[in-house]
């Protein structure tokens, strides 16, 4: 359990470094020359620009990614350039010197937090197994048969590997799979029951590998929407709000039309 909620709580720091990531970045594409004014530097609108769009595609790297410690040690390396570029802005005379050294000491503060949960969730995430459980509204039948389905697992997990193959079944109780790809999940399983007091299925799913509980839950609830209405809910366990691709979408949508001044 210890563990599990180790995972949980990397996973949700993660999610809100890149909603925090996205934020940012939208900051320097809208508003480019404001923005240099409040820190304190030189306006340079294309240089804010690029920062900007690092900023954007780090965030939409994490909040698109089950496994986004790639993403968040890119933040790292985006701090770094930052703090490089504040501390030359630092030497020039013409500075706002009391701006920037505000400014300074709020992105060594981000930093230190970008480089303890790159830490963390690298360390987190080993193997090991995490457990979800949910009940569906569908007999136990057609539950069975959809996670026979590799293509099913794929449509709501974007962690299945391409190659699984089921090693063990019981039909309508019991699902084995295991994966020539070891690094995101080594085997998985599932198994079936009759809900108790309703129509229905209880399934209870495991997962030996780098899958954190609440990614794992999350992907029961896709499974059981999908299961249930024939859609994917697509706003990743928010009751409300965009999600990254449509934040993408936005800010492209935004540069296409040379909206952003």
């Amino acid at each position: 359990m210890k563990d599990g909620n180790a995972n949980d709580r990397s996973y949700a720091l993660a999610r809100g470094l890149g909603w925090f990531s996205i934020g940012l970045g939208v900051s320097q594409l809208v508003a480019p020359g404001a923005l240099s004014r409040l820190i304190g530097v030189e306006e340079n609108a294309a240089l804010m620009r690029f920062l900007g769009i690092r900023e954007a595609a780090a965030g939409i790297g994490i909040l698109a990614q089950d496994h986004p410690t790639p993403w968040l040690w890119s933040r790292v390396a985006g701090d770094a350039m930052d703090l490089a570029l504040l501390g030359t802005a630092l030497l020039s005379r013409d500075s706002e010197k009391k701006s920037l050294a505000a400014a300074t000491a709020s992105v060594a503060a981000v930093t230190a937090l970008d480089v303890w949960a790159s830490v963390q969730f690298s360390r987190n995430f080993r193997l090991r197994e995490a457990k979800s459980f949910i009940t569906i509204n569908r007999p136990q039948t057609d539950v069975y048969e959809f996670f026979r389905d590799p293509n099913n697992l794929r449509r709501s997990m974007k962690t299945v590997p391409m190659e699984i193959e089921i090693v063990d079944a019981r039909p309508n109780e019991f699902i084995e799979w295991r994966s020539a790809d070891e690094w995101t999940i080594r085997s998985a399983s599932m198994s079936f029951t009759p809900a108790t007091g309703r129509d229905g299925t209880e399934v209870m799913a495991a997962v030996d590998g780098r899958i954190p509980r609440i990614v794992l839950h999350e992907a029961l609830r896709r499974f059981k929407r999908l299961l249930e209405t024939g859609e994917i809910p697509t706003t990743e366990g928010q009751p409300a709000g965009p999600s990254a691709a449509s934040v993408a979408g936005r800010l492209i949508h935004l540069l296409e039309r040379k909206e952003i001044a």
